[in-house]
């Protein structure tokens, strides 16, 4: 009788054993996790409680016992005292883990300021003859920031967390961002989320890239200074226009270009591999462009291979008084918009040197103004919808 067990269980683990070579892992992005919630504490220095969508693929209807099928998602959701990666699968009541800070021994992160998302996908196992979807396990990532660092997570079935920037970040913006599988074996995967953006503290601009290795988080950062060498400053907000990945590399170099602006200046700077460059955007005539309130992209566009030294974007750039139309080529330059008089689109809407409110979480962001025309207070807020 026990040899007949131990012959039985042997069997049952050659069985195993077999069909676990014979099925194939295949890496599936998921659908970009655009869904930002809110709310602030208007005398909470900051501090929000929230939620944002890291990303969701539909695999298709079961195929039959023991398989995975339905919505997969996942995404971040925090209180004051808390962070969690909220996930779900098919009609399966959704799960939690706690994000915790390190280093030893880990605690809660608490105080959370703001997440922006990165694109990821799901690893799906499948069987031999990749019509069943035997295992699915998320792939997936953002940047968050608390009041003392700018933080990477990944939750790829658990949750990873890398410090990367110290210091209180009051936004980032993500420049471009792609999950990739850079196994050459097509039953294998080897996932990698590779991004790079801006953030920005009260004092410096930075450009950050990560790796998400599907289990190891790597990480970098730089800071952008302005054309004459300096540290910016006070910077209001990022928008991001153009994006690329230069695959000459492996993974891909996340790549992208943005308008950066605070209360002095408005820039055009340019991420690519070979360097990065920035360059100030001028009125019309020759000085610079101060009091902006805001820039909203009328033409931006992802490229395929790496990005031009030259991208094509257009944007609209506010000031109190003045509306101006900047082009990133043939070269950066703008010209004003006036209204069918000849007169300046003027506005009056107005920031002070240090807002009290200022925030920015990619495409999202938000910063206390006045319009000085009305004499009314109240919240600048841009939503960029890509």
């Amino acid at each position: 009788m026990m040899l007949r067990s131990s012959l039985a269980a042997l069997s049952l683990s050659i069985l195993s054993s077999l069909a676990a070579a014979q099925s194939s892992l295949t890496l599936v992005p998921s659908d970009p996790g655009d869904g930002t919630l809110w709310f602030r504490n208007l005398g909470g220095g900051g501090v929000a409680d929230g939620s944002a969508q890291l990303g969701a693929h539909d695999i298709g209807p079961s195929t039959g016992p023991g398989t995975v099928a339905g919505l997969q998602w996942g995404s971040l959701a925090w209180n004051r005292d808390h962070l969690w990666f909220v996930s779900g699968s098919g009609t399966t009541l959704p799960t939690s883990s706690e994000v915790l800070q390190l280093p030893a021994p880990p605690v809660p992160m608490a105080q959370c300021m703001g997440v922006a998302t990165l694109n990821g996908g799901f690893i799906v196992t499948k069987d031999a003859a990749g019509t069943a979807n035997l295992a699915v396990r998320p792939h997936l990532g953002a940047l968050v920031w608390d009041q003392q660092a700018l933080w990477a997570v990944e939750c790829n079935g658990t949750v990873q967390v890398a410090g990367v920037l110290a210091g209180t970040v009051q936004g980032v913006c993500v420049l471009a961002s792609r999950v990739e599988d850079v196994d050459p074996n097509p039953s294998a995967v080897d996932s990698h989320i590779v991004a790079s953006a801006l953030a920005f503290t009260s004092t410096g601009v930075y450009l950050v890239e990560v790796d998400f290795a599907d289990g190891t988080i790597i990480s970098s950062y730089s800071s952008v200074l302005d054309p004459s060498g300096a540290a910016i400053a006070n910077t209001r907000g990022v928008l991001a226009v153009d994006s690329a990945f230069d695959s000459s590399v492996s993974p891909s170099d996340a790549q992208g270009a943005a308008y950066i602006w605070n209360d002095q200046h408005v820039w055009f700077f340019r991420h690519r591999l070979t360097a990065d460059s920035i360059v100030e955007l001028l009125a019309p005539g020759g000085a610079p462009i101060a009091n902006c309130w805001g820039v909203m992209s009328l033409y931006s566009r992802a490229y395929t291979g790496a990005l031009p030294a030259n991208p094509n974007s257009k944007a609209l750039v506010w000031t109190d008084a003045h509306a101006y139309v900047a082009s990133s080529a043939p070269i950066v330059s703008c010209v004003e918009a006036l209204d069918p008089g000849g007169a300046p689109l003027s506005t009056g809407v107005f920031v002070a040197s240090n807002p009290f409110i200022k925030r920015q979480a990619s495409g999202l962001w938000e910063i206390q103004g006045k319009n000085l025309l009305h004499d009314i207070r109240g919240m600048i807020i841009g939503h960029q919808q890509r």
